[in-house]
């Protein structure tokens, strides 16, 4: 699949790429591996909406690192249940994720979670102040 603009082609400053979509698939170390999976629960804190993890002693993290990880599916289900009754002010929309899990600890299974955990895919820019802030002497 081939991958470029009009734009791009009429500057010549950019490159035309090709790739395939399928090579760009991360695979997971789960199923490399052969990790166990376990389960964690995950949400968002209600006051700025960054990501949540429930940790051991039922406090919320955003560490994904700190989160506890169980070993059924049926008692995180419990877990996420009582969240959502209990928790509202803290935490929005709890849900269970399942995770791998090995030597180095646990590791998100799809691609989703490991956005969610290790951040943006992509340098975040500072922004710019623009010409009314410059002007009062804020950068």
């Amino acid at each position: 699949m081939v991958f470029y603009s009009a734009i791009s082609q009429g500057y010549g400053k950019h490159e035309v790429f090709i790739f395939s979509l399928w090579l760009l698939a991360r695979h997971s170390s789960a199923m490399a591996s052969g990790a166990e999976t376990r389960w964690i629960v995950t949400a968002n804190f209600t006051a700025d909406g960054s990501v949540a993890y429930r940790r051991a002693d039922g406090t919320w993290s955003s560490r994904f690192s700190d989160a506890e990880a169980f070993l059924s599916e049926a008692e995180t289900t419990e877990i996420v249940k009582r969240a959502a009754q209990l928790e509202q002010r803290l935490v929005s929309d709890p849900y269970a994720i399942d995770v791998g899990f090995g030597p180095n600890g646990i590791f998100p299974n799809t691609a989703r979670e490991r956005i969610r955990a290790e951040g943006p895919t992509v340098p975040v820019r500072r922004q710019d102040p623009g010409p009314v802030s410059r002007a009062r002497g804020i950068s």
